[in-house]
């Protein structure tokens, strides 16, 4: 397990890559649903986009608005976006979007309570 004293130590990292190797795994046994919709072909002429394109952009647009809206989390808005988190933050910032979520009356309580 995960030690935080010992976050720098070699069994530290061992631990860490021995719970990567069982990443894919998880990964695999996702379910998965595929949506369908239908567009007018003029939608991809305006957008410049082959269908794949528009595909990928429609998933990074609607993961970037519902973690914006506070619908989904980032790790869920990475998946959905098809990312791992880094890139995901990298695309947000690339779309003048926040990276990080911030709940200002969360704060306020949070600041209040010293």
């Amino acid at each position: 397990m995960y030690n935080p004293a010992g976050a720098g130590s070699a069994d530290a990292f061992a631990d860490l890559v021995n719970l990567l190797k069982f990443f894919p795994e998880y990964l695999k046994n996702l379910t998965m649903t595929t949506v369908t919709i239908e567009l007018a072909d003029q939608v991809f002429t305006a957008m410049r986009y082959d269908p794949e394109q528009l595909a990928r952009e429609m998933r990074l647009t609607a993961a970037a608005i519902w973690y914006e809206q506070g619908k989904i989390s980032q790790e869920m808005a990475a998946m959905l976006a098809g990312l791992n988190r880094t890139d995901f933050l990298l695309a947000l910032a690339r779309m003048g979007k926040d990276s990080f979520q911030v709940d200002f009356a969360d704060l306020d309580r949070e600041l209040a309570r010293g």
